[in-house]
């Protein structure tokens, strides 16, 4: 069994990355995006694949930011 290195990353879900408008109170995006569009991202290795536990997939707080800091430097920005 593998040890998680880093205790202090969190795990987020689906809605934690791409937003819920409809939840009380609204969760922001982290990225935004559609959930095809995000999945499809996943398959074209842009942002990380997710962890699963049974059916519930989440992902490496830390690995989502580090995918939106490669897309910064990508396209030339640090801001």
């Amino acid at each position: 069994m593998t040890q998680i290195k880093n205790t202090e990353d969190e795990l987020l879900n689906i809605f934690q990355v791409l937003g819920n408008p409809k939840a009380k109170p609204p969760i922001k995006p982290i990225i935004p995006v559609s959930k095809s569009s995000f999945y499809l991202g996943i398959k074209n290795q842009i942002y990380p694949k997710p962890m699963k536990f049974g059916k519930n997939s989440f992902w490496s707080k830390a690995e989502i930011y580090a995918a939106i800091e490669v897309r910064k430097k990508a396209r030339g920005t640090e801001a």
